[in-house]
């Protein structure tokens, strides 16, 4: 997904961990105990924290210290900052759980945090997909809903929220259950298995992907009924409009170009940004968000994230950042369009490489990557 968090790693055999991992009996037959061996001697628990520390982002510095951090806000300090943070706002125990899933997509994200390891992967892969069924569901809130006509600081939205949806709750289960497992398999956590967790060696895996599995399906479907043709057109318009400003002579120099080269000199950094550049790029932005909200809660994101960047501006004093709308915009051309990266333009020159897939909305497959 959205800016490979998770290395792939190979299939390293390891032996048994023993029975201390499970908390349930196993069963008696010797067929379903020798069919249990020969899985687990297969499905490594070996794993490795390759994240990068860097003290200049705020959050967690490592796997552990990410897994610890979470577990706490899902498991054990939910009350006492569910009521803090809800002391003068009307609001329900899920939507204190929607938010500490935007918190974690964020602390995972802004490093990143990166495993390497089996079943660590695929562990991390289910928290994520919970965290944007979690996400999603929130998004269904107003649906249906007619607010008050006044403005929006004279009322309180909440009041007219449609209720948590039973997949929300369902996915806040296991999510809990899975960070908790987590905390107790790498974080020297204490407790009770709930059996979600991969590398704890949980019994209700295939239980937790089959939820996961139809979640997806329906994000999937909304996605579809999403994507209309005027928005594959104004997606496929704002990319090239971004794409040509990243490949024009200015930038193209400035990614080759000698650090000792003029085009680095200070007080240089903004000149491509003309005034005509900036009022298009207002105007591309209004278009933009007058399609949000669409029917796809992950499509909202991207496109949000997109106009954020457009309205912050891109001037480079300011940490302006042309080049994160450009790489999201590309993965909807991708995967609404069809769009595939061209290494060379008409010239030779090698073209801008958005390096990934840095949306919600499509899996690296869809983008190509």
């Amino acid at each position: 997904m959205m800016r490979k968090c998770i290395l792939a790693a190979s299939v390293i055999s390891i032996g048994l961990l023993g029975a201390c991992s499970q908390t349930e009996k196993p069963e008696d037959t010797k067929a379903t105990a020798v069919a249990k061996e020969e899985t687990e001697s297969v499905v490594s628990k070996e794993w490795k924290d390759l994240t990068v520390a860097n003290d200049i982002i705020e959050g967690p510095q490592s796997a552990k210290e990410f897994i610890s951090m979470y577990d706490e806000s899902f498991n054990t300090n939910v009350e006492t900052a569910f009521n803090q943070r809800t002391e003068d706002v009307l609001s329900t125990i899920e939507y204190y759980y929607y938010e500490e899933s935007i918190s974690l997509d964020n602390s995972l994200l802004d490093l990143p945090i990166v495993v390497e390891g089996e079943s660590i992967e695929k562990d991390f892969k289910n928290m994520e997909s919970l965290s944007y069924i979690i996400k999603g569901e929130q998004a269904k809130v107003l649906d249906g809903v007619t607010l008050p006509k006044s403005h929006p600081s004279e009322y309180d939205e909440q009041k007219y929220w449609n209720p948590p949806t039973k997949r929300m709750k369902q996915a806040i289960k296991y999510m809990k259950g899975l960070l908790n497992d987590l905390d107790i398999a790498i974080s020297e956590g204490k407790g009770e298995l709930f059996g979600y967790s991969y590398q704890a060696g949980g019994k209700k895996t295939d239980e937790l992907e089959e939820f996961i599995k139809g979640s997806n399906q329906d994000r999937i479907d909304a996605r579809e009924a999403a994507i209309t043709p005027e928005l594959k057109k104004v997606v496929k318009d704002n990319f090239e409009y971004f794409d040509k400003i990243l490949n024009s002579d200015y930038f193209y120099k400035s990614r080759n170009a000698d650090e000792n080269d003029p085009i680095f000199d200070e007080g240089k950094e903004d000149d491509w940004l003309t005034e005509e550049i900036k009022s298009e790029v207002k105007k591309r932005a209004d278009e933009i968000e007058a399609l949000i909200p669409t029917k796809s809660s992950t499509l909202d994101r991207d496109l949000g994230n997109v106009v954020g960047e457009m309205r912050t501006g891109f001037e480079y004093e300011n940490g302006g950042d042309i080049y994160t709308p450009h790489r999201i915009l590309y993965g909807l051309h991708a995967g609404m369009n069809g769009y595939r990266y061209v290494e060379r333009d008409e010239n030779g020159r090698k073209r801008l490489d958005p390096e990934g897939n840095w949306t919600e909305t499509f899996t690296d497959e869809e983008v190509g990557y």
